[in-house]
């Protein structure tokens, strides 16, 4: 593989492929504001009236008459889609130093590890909007600590903000999304293994998985967030902490996203021909500092539209 002298910037198929396929353990903000793309940089996404929806109206349509027109009354919010990009160097003597077979693979580790820390800045964003009480309907703080396993009631919680959410909004809610922490102590309670395994015997099964847990709580999609970042300064001991703390999302998102269909809230993904999108950039050999360069970004903004959809549940 050449050095790229004198080539102008351009996108790597084979490298773009592993950005878009590369996923870091444990990252699933993509999942609470599903990508919805947006041709324009920056705009208006409507909201929609919840009373609307659900008004029935007369749908009766006599012979020769025209069909009954209705009409909805529509909000909207502004977004802004930010840049976000980074890149690393692959120098000459890593090339001269590798043999050819492996060169791929150094490029690819360096596209992986890029794509590692745009997913964990994407995730951070995401966690920091959802855990703010006012991005929620509501805080709800459980009586019983979670990891007391014989006597707290984590399915009763659960099953109380769901019931709260789609008796106030319309909108069962069919996601969740367990922090680690929260999951390791709901996964673990006797009442949720007997519940699980019908083992008729308090706690006499293995822990459950998110798949049973999804079944039990009739949900499309129960996630468990285990996404960590180091939160010292550079250069000092490193510091792992929970992204999502301790706590359980429960909300309403659609199986198909769309900016025509209500949501607990959407990541607005500005796509446009020579924009990035995930894809991975080459730039020019640059003589003076001996380095190819790989870069990879995307444009987005990640929207809470509807906070009536979502609740918050405090396994503390």
């Amino acid at each position: 593989m050449g050095y790229l002298q004198g080539r102008a910037i351009y996108v790597d198929r084979h490298l773009s492929n592993v950005a878009l396929s590369y996923r870091a353990m444990g990252f699933i903000g993509d999942e609470i504001f599903p990508v919805v793309n947006v041709d324009k940089q920056s705009g208006m996404i409507k909201t929609y009236s919840q009373a609307d929806q659900f008004r029935d109206v007369a749908d009766d349509r006599a012979p020769g008459t025209e069909a009954n027109k209705i009409s909805f009354a529509v909000g909207s919010e502004s977004y802004y889609a930010d840049n976000h990009a980074l890149k690393a160097d692959v120098t000459i003597e890593d090339r001269v130093n590798r043999d050819p077979i492996f060169i791929k693979d150094m490029e690819q580790g360096r596209v992986e590890f890029i794509t590692d820390k745009l997913q964990l800045n994407n995730e951070r964003r995401i966690a920091t909007k959802v855990t703010a009480t006012a991005n929620v309907s509501t805080l709800m703080l459980v009586a019983s600590d979670w990891s007391s396993y014989a006597v707290a009631t984590p399915l009763a919680d659960l099953w109380t903000a769901m019931d709260q959410q789609r008796d106030l909004t319309g909108y069962k809610p069919n996601r969740a999304v367990f922090s680690e922490l929260a999951f390791r102590a709901f996964s673990r309670n006797d009442e949720v293994i007997d519940k699980v395994h019908g083992t008729g015997v308090t706690g006499g099964g293995e822990e459950a998985t998110a798949e049973q847990v999804a079944k039990l709580l009739r949900m499309e999609k129960v996630l468990v967030a285990g996404g960590m970042y180091n939160s010292a300064a550079e250069g000092i001991g490193k510091a792992l902490t929970d992204i999502w703390g301790n706590y359980v999302l429960i909300y309403y998102a659609p199986m198909n996203p769309s900016v025509d269909v209500p949501s607990y809230g959407y990541s607005l993904r500005w796509t446009a021909a020579g924009l990035a999108n995930w894809n991975v950039e080459r730039h020019p050999y640059n003589t003076l500092k001996k380095t190819d360069e790989v870069e990879v970004g995307y444009y987005q903004d990640e929207r809470v539209l509807a906070t009536p959809l979502a609740t918050l549940v405090g396994s503390t």
